[in-house]
């Protein structure tokens, strides 16, 4: 591979596992290790959840640098791709394939698909259902929950299609189940709204951000840290809003 041909392949695998939700390190070493296999001389990796830079000098000691824009947060966490595309990272170190190679195998994990919409559909239902019930709420309470879930997961995916900002999508999301619960408790569908609330945002919560946050603070990444936490921040505070917006308009004040 010429220097422009590895930094592009690297840089694609680098910002598909950042994307799909990828720790930092994993992402650094693995471009790293890479780009070694193919006689780089040294490698200079700097990576953010939002930005990838890479540096690379080969036999010739010219440096080449390239970056890519990672629009992170954006799609869904795939801890399936991200182990997928770590195991082509070890095969590429071990064989060292040519770029349209690597491409085609980029483009076959890709299209990975592991479930259809409908067993997605049904565990976006029992997930609230379960968590409306571990939290104090009834049967008729977790019902509720339920089909809340599997309405979420049709409004999640048409605002992912329409590539709506995150913290909005929170927000709507988080509105349209408080408002659904709320409206269910009125007509004597449930009894505990505040069960059905808790148990519907629960989708919503941002724990592997969250989680990747402190392992990045563990691994010494404190810029990507500080920058996932303050995503998962935000994402906490649009769903904060959303339910704030549905009991004030059906004027609970506590």
């Amino acid at each position: 591979m010429t220097s422009d041909e590895l930094l592009k392949t690297v840089l694609r695998i680098g910002h598909y596992m950042l994307e799909f939700g990828g720790e930092i390190y994993r992402v650094e070493e693995s471009i790293t290790r890479m780009c070694k296999a193919y006689g780089a001389k040294s490698v200079d990796v700097f990576a953010i959840p939002s930005s990838l830079v890479v540096t690379i000098s080969m036999a010739d000691d010219k440096p080449v640098t390239m970056t890519k824009r990672v629009r992170a947060f954006q799609t869904d966490d795939d801890l399936t791709k991200v182990d997928r595309l770590s195991n082509l990272s070890r095969y590429i170190c071990d064989n060292t394939p040519d770029s349209q190679t690597v491409s085609e195998m980029v483009e076959e994990i890709l299209k990975i698909r592991h479930y259809n919409a409908f067993v997605m559909t049904l565990c976006f239902s029992i997930v609230p259902a379960a968590f409306c019930l571990f939290f104090g709420g009834n049967l008729k309470d977790a019902a509720v929950a339920f089909f809340i879930g599997g309405g979420m997961k049709y409004l999640l995916d048409l605002l992912r299609y329409l590539k709506t900002n995150i913290i909005f999508t929170n927000i709507i999301a988080s509105l349209f189940s408080s408002v659904t619960a709320i409206f269910a408790v009125n007509i004597g569908l449930g009894e505990n709204y505040d069960k059905i609330i808790i148990g519907s945002i629960m989708l919503l919560v941002p724990g592997l951000i969250l989680t990747n946050s402190m392992r990045d603070f563990i691994m010494g990444d404190f810029m990507a840290g500080i920058l996932r936490l303050i995503a998962a921040i935000l994402i906490a505070t649009g769903i904060a809003i959303g339910v704030a917006l549905a009991l004030t308009a059906f004027g609970f004040s506590g």
